[in-house]
């Protein structure tokens, strides 16, 4: 007795709770009802896919009309006619899809006409008559004066600074030994020591 009040309580609890497409239905119902459409939209489509039921494509023709999306909704009226043609919503979507704007034309295949024929092209002169009239064609410019390549300045000069060195050099010791007593012999180098 027990096992057969568990299953239909069990039972009751499982018919209670919303299938999928009425959770999507109930999810799709209160996006539109707030005017978000596209939301709405895809609540219809989960909806439909879970379920197959055409009033899910009604409702998403629904959402595509109100967005503006004419060519969606088009279609989707389309698929839902072909599902229920003779549904309780099948007169409203006739309405509805006559009510839409026209398709626009399909655009027009570019005119197939021949490509123009290629103009044709001059005969290339040989290398060296090509090379003749670049010569020809080059500015004459007056021919530059060969100039001696540039020293630098005196004072850049390493050599002139060597020769300057040497040169102070050489006169400190001259005026040393200029300055010096004759007598002075190698301990008068010393210069700690005078």
């Amino acid at each position: 007795m027990r096992v057969i009040v568990t299953l239909i309580v069990m039972c009751g609890i499982a018919l209670a709770q919303p299938t999928t497409g009425e959770q999507h239905s109930a999810r799709g119902q209160a996006l539109y009802k707030q005017g978000k459409y596209r939301d709405a939209h895809a609540a219809f489509a989960a909806g439909f896919e879970a379920s197959k039921l055409p009033a899910f494509m009604f409702d998403m023709a629904e959402c595509s009309r109100l967005t503006g999306d004419t060519e969606v909704a088009r279609g989707e009226y389309g698929k839902f006619l072909g599902l229920d043609p003779n549904g309780k919503l099948a007169p409203l979507a006739r309405q509805r899809l006559a009510a839409l704007p026209a398709a626009p034309p399909e655009p027009a295949p570019p005119p197939t006409t021949t490509p123009p024929a290629p103009t044709p092209v001059a005969a290339v002169p040989p290398p060296a008559v090509v090379a003749k009239q670049v010569e020809a064609a080059r500015p004459t410019a007056p021919t530059p004066v060969l100039r001696a390549e540039e020293s630098p300045p005196l004072w850049k000069r390493k050599s002139v600074w060597i020769a300057v060195g040497v040169a102070v050099a050489a006169g400190t010791v001259a005026t040393i030994a200029a300055t010096r007593h004759a007598e002075c012999t190698g301990a008068c180098l010393d210069w700690t020591h005078q």
